[in-house]
């Protein structure tokens, strides 16, 4: 094992020209500078490519990949098909990262022998000058039961992948499902979860994610929207299959399915929008009804919109315009 081995940075990038400055003088000012960056230009229209091939002449350890525009899965997918580097990190090209931070996570990877290191992260609103540092302080260390667990309860592990570092190994021939838009993340990070041997969430804020829809206004419902629900399913689809024996993974993967059904719905009535979708959400809620309404942890008000909605949904409407107002 190298003192300082190769860590490869994945960046994909569309359309960012505002940001992607910012973003890559925090990578090559990194204090651990065994580092390689990879940036893959998804078929940009402004002139975020241009920025990236010139940084790339100033820095020899940049790469630029330029493709057409497939999407940010199959843009990391490109940058871990190049990636030379034992571990393996991300970031989104609208963010930028501490001085400090490749180091940070590779001091506590080598401290635990860690497949996977998580830290913590500022969120910043591009119309205001507010920066928040979201979670508290914590050095956990998980085995993959526990980090499975977190992750499904959102509960001190992130669906995000650009504040983990990760073993090359722990990866392996993982990759994203370019099928997704939405909870790609998800899925990617339980595929890996689910070989590794030890997480460790190390919650120093060393990340900066940087809101660009920060305003007041929330983006309208879309069919895209309803893609967690999908990949939601595939993995409780397979926890009932890998981890069949494990209750409080089957228990906590039907209570995230319930409870997403419960506010999707809600939104659907609220904007009026994608109602299509209220008859499958529906029919998701029906199937695991007595697991909800026997799970303690699921508020009260929660559980009688499950009885309604399954048992008459039309008077679920009328509840929910009635709570409305």
């Amino acid at each position: 094992m190298c003192i300082n081995p190769l860590i490869s940075i994945i960046v994909p990038v569309y359309n960012i020209d505002l940001y992607i400055k910012k973003c890559i003088k925090s990578l090559i000012n990194q204090s651990y500078t065994q580092i390689e960056i990879i940036l893959v230009d998804d078929g940009s229209q402004d002139k975020s490519g241009t920025i990236c091939d010139q940084f790339a002449i100033i820095d020899k350890r940049i790469t630029v990949i330029h493709q057409s525009n497939s999407g940010v899965s199959v843009a990391r997918n490109r940058g871990l098909k190049e990636a030379q580097g034992e571990y393996i990190f991300f970031v989104d090209g609208d963010d930028y990262i501490e001085s400090n931070m490749i180091e940070s996570l590779f001091i506590i990877q080598r401290k635990y022998y860690a497949d996977i290191v998580q830290c913590g992260y500022f969120q910043e609103m591009t119309d205001s000058n507010i920066v928040c540092p979201l979670g508290e302080f914590k050095e956990l260390q998980l085995d993959k039961i526990a980090a499975i667990d977190k992750l499904i309860r959102t509960e001190d592990i992130t669906n995000s992948v650009w504040n983990k570092l990760y073993t090359k190994d722990v990866i392996g021939q993982i990759s994203f499902n370019p099928e997704f838009e939405v909870a790609e993340d998800l899925l990617f990070n339980y595929e890996v979860m689910k070989k590794a041997n030890c997480i460790v969430v190390y919650n120093i804020p060393l990340y900066h994610y940087v809101n660009r829809n920060s305003s007041c206004m929330r983006t309208l419902l879309t069919n895209k929207h309803f893609q967690i629900f999908e990949v939601e399913n595939i993995i409780y689809s397979d926890i009932q299959k890998k981890f069949k024996n494990v209750q409080e993974l089957d228990r906590d993967c039907v209570r995230l399915l319930g409870i997403s059904a419960i506010h999707a719905i809600d939104r659907i009535l609220y904007e009026n929008l994608c109602k299509e979708y209220f008859d499958i959400l529906r029919r998701i809620v029906f199937k695991y009804k007595w697991k909800f309404l026997f799970d303690k942890e699921i508020n009260i008000r929660i559980r009688i919109k499950i009885i309604i909605l399954s048992l008459v949904p039309i008077l679920y409407k009328k509840y929910y315009n009635f709570n409305k107002s």
